[in-house]
């Protein structure tokens, strides 16, 4: 499902304040919602009324039978994806993000891509989010940008991705950081998830990893 990068529309920037409450006013009424909101008070919900503080563009939160939630939202021009395993969330010691950004040119519609994985070592409920300017996700994408059409690099060119976070690891890190604390704490919201944010705190492990680049062309359709 993560992969699947040229189903992906792109939307209007998360600076526009009176659209995005449009977006999640819109959200709300969708269907999907009544599955996880109370149905007599979607609006007042802890989790919706969280996810309208975010100001995110929503496009999809689903629960799975077996456990997941896939969550799909946008901050300015950039999607993100994540799949949340709640039935193996202490297990799992990483938590991976599908970031896509779709550009335009003279000629046709491309596709940047970026899947970073990050450690829950520093998972923090209820942190006030104040920074969404992306700073460093926007100068990863213009280094990928930068290379050639066709690139899809994975871990196994580890060397290459590294050498796309020089200067800019930690930049991405603090975003990244923000960007999952919003996330687990808005699945903390709803009353069936309980998230311990002390279990990871001994992580060792690189807090961030480029796991996947791309920079493709989209299908003519």
């Amino acid at each position: 499902m993560l992969d699947k990068v040229l189903n992906i529309e792109a939307n209007k920037p998360y600076a526009d304040r009176k659209s995005a409450a449009r977006t999640y006013e819109k959200f709300i009424r969708q269907h999907q919602a009544q599955n996880f909101f109370p149905k007599d008070s979607i609006v007042f919900s802890p989790a919706a009324i969280y996810l309208s503080k975010l100001n995110w563009f929503v496009k999809e939160v689903q629960f799975t039978s077996d456990g997941k939630i896939l969550f799909s939202f946008s901050i300015s021009d950039y999607e993100l994806q994540t799949t949340i395993d709640m039935v193996n969330f202490y297990k799992e010691e990483r938590q991976k993000y599908f970031i896509v950004n779709k550009i335009s040119d003279e000629y046709r519609n491309y596709f940047l891509s970026a899947t970073i994985s990050v450690n829950k070592s520093k998972i923090n409920l209820e942190q006030v989010i104040d920074n969404y300017r992306l700073t460093g996700i926007r100068n990863l994408f213009s280094k990928i940008n930068s290379m050639n059409f066709g690139t899809r690099l994975l871990r196994t060119d580890s060397y290459v991705l590294n050498g796309l976070l020089d200067g800019i690891s930690d930049e991405i890190s603090y975003e990244m950081e923000q960007i999952q604390n919003a996330v687990y704490t808005f699945i903390q919201k709803f009353d069936k998830f309980k998230i311990n944010e002390n279990y990871f705190k001994n992580i060792n492990s690189e807090f961030i990893l480029l796991e996947r680049i791309s920079k493709e062309y989209a299908e003519q359709r």
